[in-house]
């Protein structure tokens, strides 16, 4: 079919050929059930691998690739006898909704399920009576029928497109969002009732030419309505629902409800195709959309990969470059071997590309080669002190060298620099380079130029080098997939390869974007196995003109490069190869034991632990250009934290950022505090499993750009103490209206207590703030910050000093993000030489902490006129904070920290882990003296899904009129699973980087600290609630009020 034709299609089979834009748009929507099929073709049509069978294959006891679902469909009227047909690339979708601001949404549903479901749309302005979610928002019936409607009944929903909630200025003309049922939203949605809904500035409409649409969701079966169905359908034996590899078996990784490359996507060379995505699901629902060979344009910055997390909706162009099947995929390495891969097939329709370079080559000669790789330097914990392998240590379960136990050496590949082709002399490394470790060489490159690689494969399996961020043909693209390309550039064992890569206008640094931008390269025969291998390198792509004749940056001083992943060295190559060398016993060995697997995994920074990463070296008053990168898995949630100095990206100033595999970025910091200063993921699992190093920053001779005196002194007088905490008072789920005592609930396993089980309350310390250092007067604490600390308020060029006393049983600290502070103030203890009585402050005494708030801490250019970071204690982060020590701390430009007129609500979204508190035997011996430590329901009764400290609504005080301006000072702490998309039903908020951005859900993650500004203009009881699918069921969610003005 040409490409006319097919667009003619499209557009036909939407509907929209013929409308007309008016006030009022009405879609004709009914939920039906259905027979999904996951994989039409019951093969892997990307990578041919065996894999796919888990998922697809059906048994006596497994359900295969077909289930019963429900989807939404469209029809013509509301007669609902006449469908109108979409796309079959939107899959399981629901059929596209879109309007522009000044219209209105009508969308008669009609439910023709067997149980009852509704619609609720993201992004738009609803009243009560047309929200379609069922929740205790103090409504009657009469506006309750919107809310749960029942099979083989009707209701028209209303949606209004104001101004106020359509896309900003700088947002894309069309902004994408979802629409869903949500009644009990987990199952509904993992039932499959979802839907795209698109809305436009005004005047503007969306045209679905050149477009694409997905879905990035691992869909659930287990927590679908019909998974009783489509057992006693599918299944001629009877199966255990609680088995873990029947519950594996119906998590269906899939794009648009379609996996391993039975989603068809098609688009024609030199095309501008706009993506419009969505994300939706649990917590492994972290997603990195790649196209082999393509890159995006994603608000107004140069990107490789767009990361998607449950209810993330992002629009994104991209310049379609070369014909040819390119692969499109997960980077997540569990996603893209579980299925979320297709192809996208470019065709030759009317237009041509001209790929346009300089005449100018760089070469580079790169060998892979096999040798022993040790994750440590010597043996020694170079970050907290001691012997890695010193007994009972975090650090000995990776270290630890036994009978069934490998130890900290590997066998690895590694790609080495060499001088020319003939692959003689190895390029050595400068001292500024020494901090890049297992990853390869540095690549550069400018905008125009041609990258010549000669490969020499020196190891014994075929690998290759696939980059990112430069246009290449087929045979230089150095990763296996069944596109019929042939020759790729796999190069076989003790072969050669030279490979091509052009850096196009279409791959250049956009105008925002920083002079180099982050790239990589990495072998992708087997894109899992040849990274945990250790085959993966830097790439850096740089505006013309911007790199010296040393092929260094022009307007820095220093770079580094910091790769950040957990090495399963349980799916390298070299796995069996490393059991037979390191352990002591290599036929004893289970390499399915869980303890094995677990020392197996490498918590590093370019592949070193517990701060053996060479440390980068910098002067006071350098521009350093930071370049982090990131591969793995979904336990890669990685939030990296610099100590002592702040950074800028996108115009924010920061101390965090977060990446997730296949993310790369690019931070700018002037390292204006001298000291040894750590450099860690503050993700708990991974700070505790070695994932933190060291940079230093030396005088050199420089007077220090910040001047340390003091201007406004700001004090604080705070205190911690012990508390018994109530995470659910009555026991009552005051959202849904619910008793948390009945077994039934799901909530019940959060609160349920006995001899062995600890329930709702605990003793946790807590910040408190006091009138003056003498600790009697204790000041008024808001019930709306819950567990949280005081807010400390500044404003840049202010000093503040807060004493701090320590009435808890165990010594603590604090801990300031954002600030400038000397080591004395840290408020944390690692091996930076200096050992400070503020790094742990013992119970009943007392410190005073001192901190600086220079131009660097307060808002960037582009921030609001506040922004909030946290402080904890730190003496040991996961236990201190988990133990309930945390509370915001908001910085604010010059003269605009009056709140007078602005309502400020700072949020902690984390899961409250008991199990590592500090006060964990404490609460064992007051509230379940028979409590087993290791028992799975024990360890999951003391997991609180927890907004300020509060489950299931319990949170109050979140209380604002009808235009108030409302800042929300979001804080995300936690471990692997606290991954939250915090979602306002009824309003939506700006979040501002480089730009201001249109949203009503924003991810958070643990160490995260992120300002969102609400104008609310929507009076009423609304849910606020973290959309991930295990923290609804948890309980995290609360109500936030809107009045109207008086």
């Amino acid at each position: 079919m040409s490409h006319s034709l097919w667009t003619s299609f499209f557009l036909c089979m939407l509907g929209i050929v013929s409308q007309v834009k008016t006030e009022t748009v009405n879609y004709y929507i009914a939920a039906e059930e259905v027979i999904w099929d996951y994989a039409p073709s019951g093969n892997d049509l990307v990578t041919g691998e065996e894999d796919y069978k888990t998922f697809l294959e059906k048994s006596p006891t497994r359900i295969g690739r077909k289930y019963k679902k429900a989807i939404y469909k469209q029809y013509t009227d509301f007669t609902f006898t006449q469908e109108i047909p979409k796309p079959e690339s939107l899959g399981l979708l629901g059929p596209i909704l879109s309007g522009s601001v000044g219209q209105t949404l009508r969308v008669h549903f009609f439910n023709n399920a067997s149980r009852p479901y509704s619609v609720h749309p993201h992004g738009l302005f609803y009243t009560k009576g047309n929200e379609g979610a069922l929740y205790r928002d103090g409504t009657k019936s009469a506006k309750k029928a919107d809310d749960k409607v029942q099979p083989k009944t009707a209701f028209n929903y209303t949606w209004i497109i104001e101004p106020f909630d359509g896309p900003t200025e700088d947002d894309a003309d069309c902004l994408p969002w979802m629409y869903h049922s949500h009644i009990e939203p987990v199952m509904d949605m993992n039932a499959g009732l979802m839907g795209m809904l698109i809305l436009c500035k005004k005047d503007k409409t969306y045209n679905p030419e050149n477009t694409q649409h997905l879905l990035m969701k691992v869909m659930d079966e287990n927590l679908s309505w019909y998974l009783e169905e489509n057992i006693q359908n599918f299944l001629t034996d009877k199966v255990d629902q609680e088995d873990e590899d029947f519950q594996e078996s119906n998590k269906m990784h899939a794009l648009n409800g379609l996996m391993y490359g039975n989603l068809n996507l098609k688009a024609c060379i030199a095309d501008k195709v706009t993506w419009y995505l969505m994300g939706m699901g649990n917590e492994v629902d972290i997603h990195t959309l790649n196209v082999n060979g393509h890159s995006f344009e994603y608000n107004h910055h140069r990107k490789d990969s767009i990361n998607l997390y449950p209810a993330e909706f992002s629009v994104a162009t991209m310049h379609i470059n070369d014909e040819g099947s390119w692969l499109v995929k997960c980077h997540v390495h569990d996603h893209y071997v579980g299925g979320m891969e297709t192809m996208m097939e470019v065709l030759f329709c009317k237009k041509t590309n001209n790929i346009s370079t300089d005449s100018k080559i760089v070469e580079y000669f790169i060998a892979a080669e096999e040798e022993e790789w040790s994750y440590s330097r010597n043996g020694t914990n170079l970050y907290d002190g001691g012997s890695l392998t010193e007994p009972d240590s975090d650090s000995e379960v990776f270290f630890k060298n036994g009978a069934q136990r490998i130890g900290g050496k590997y066998m690895k590949a590694i790609y080495h620099e060499y001088t020319d082709k003939s692959f003689t002399k190895q390029k050595q490394r400068g001292i500024d380079e020494k901090h890049l470790g297992s990853l390869g060489p540095v690549i550069r490159a400018e905008v125009g130029e041609i990258i010549k690689v000669v490969f020499y494969n020196k190891a014994s399996y075929k690998f290759s080098i696939h980059p990112y961020g430069v246009y290449y043909n087929k045979f230089d693209e150095g990763a296996f997939y069944t596109d019929q390309a042939g020759d790729k550039g796999i190069v076989e064992p003790h072969s050669q390869k030279t490979y091509y890569w052009y850096v196009t206008k279409e791959m250049e640094p956009l105008e925002k974007d920083p002079d180099c931008l982050t790239k990589m390269y990495a072998s992708e025969v087997n894109t899992m196995k040849d990274t945990y291998s250790g085959l993966v390198g830097p790439l850096l792509i740089c505006k013309k003109g911007s790199l010296n004749s040393q092929r260094k940056q022009k307007n820095v001083d220093k770079e580094f490069f910091l790769m950040f992943t957990v090495t399963d060295e349980n799916n390298s190559w070299y796995l069996k190869k490393n059991i037979e060398k390191y352990a002591i016993n290599p036929d004893s060995v289970d390499v399915e034991d869980e303890d094995f697997m677990e020392s197996n995994l490498m918590h590093g920074i370019n592949g070193y632990l517990y701060g053996n990463l060479y440390e980068p070296e910098m002067c006071m008053n350098d521009k350093v250009s930071w370049h982090i990168m990131a591969l793995g898995n979904e336990v890669d949630l990685h939030t990296v934290y610099f100590h002592g100095n702040t950074f800028t990206v996108h115009q924010n100033h920061k101390d965090t950022f977060s990446v997730l595999p296949g993310m790369l970025q690019t931070l700018e910091m002037t390292a204006v505090n001298p000291g040894i200063w750590a450099v860690e993921c503050v993700t708990n699992d991974h700070f505790n499993a070695g994932t933190k190093a060291m940079y230093k920053v030396e005088r050199c001779g420089r007077k220090q750009n910040i001047e340390m005196k003091e201007n406004k002194v700001r004090e604080y007088f705070i205190q911690a103490e012990e508390v018994e905490w109530d995470y659910a008072p009555g026991h009552k789920d005051l959202v849904y209206n619910t008793s948390l005592d009945d077994p039934d609930n799901p909530g019940h396993v959060f609160v349920k207590s006995s001899d062995s089980l600890i329930g709702s309350k605990y003793i946790k310390a807590v910040y408190r703030a006091y009138t003056n250092d003498s600790f009697l007067t204790a000041q008024d604490h808001p019930e709306s910050l819950g567990i949280l600390g005081p807010i400390i308020i500044a404003e840049v060029g202010d000093t503040i000093k807060v004493v701090f006393k320590n009435l808890a049983r165990y010594p603590t600290s604090i801990l300031a993000h954002g600030v400038l502070y000397n080591k004395s103030s840290e408020g944390t203890k690692y091996t930076d030489s200096e050992e400070n009585t503020g790094n742990a402050v013992q119970p009943n005494h007392a410190f005073t902490y001192t901190w600086v708030v220079p131009d660097s801490s307060g808002p960037g250019p582009g921030d609001p006129d506040c922004i909030n970071y946290a402080y904890y204690s730190a003496v040991n982060p996961s236990k201190d904070t988990n133990a309930g020590l945390i509370g915001p701390l908001v910085i604010c430009r010059k003269d605009k920290a009056n709140f007078t007129d602005t309502k400020v609500f700072p949020l902690l979204f984390n899961v409250f882990d008991e199990n590592e508190s500090l006060y964990l035997d404490d609460n064992i011996e007051k509230y379940a003296k028979k409590a087993d430590k290791e028992d799975e329901e024990f360890m999951e009764n003391n997991k609180n899904h927890a907004i300020n400290g509060f489950l299931f609504g319990a949170l109050k005080g979140l209380n604002m009129v009808k235009q108030d301006k409302v800042y929300w000072f979001l804080i995300g702490l936690g471990t692997e699973v606290d991954i939250h998309s915090v979602h306002f039903h009824g309003n939506t908020f700006l979040h501002y980087t480089d730009y201001k951005h249109r949203k009503d859900t924003l991810d958070l993650w643990p160490g995260a600290f992120k300002t969102i500004v609400m104008v609310p203009e929507n009076p009423g009881k609304w849910l606020l609630h973290c959309h991930v699918d295990d923290h609804i069921i948890g309980g995290m969610n609360t109500i936030y009020t809107v009045e109207n003005m008086p």
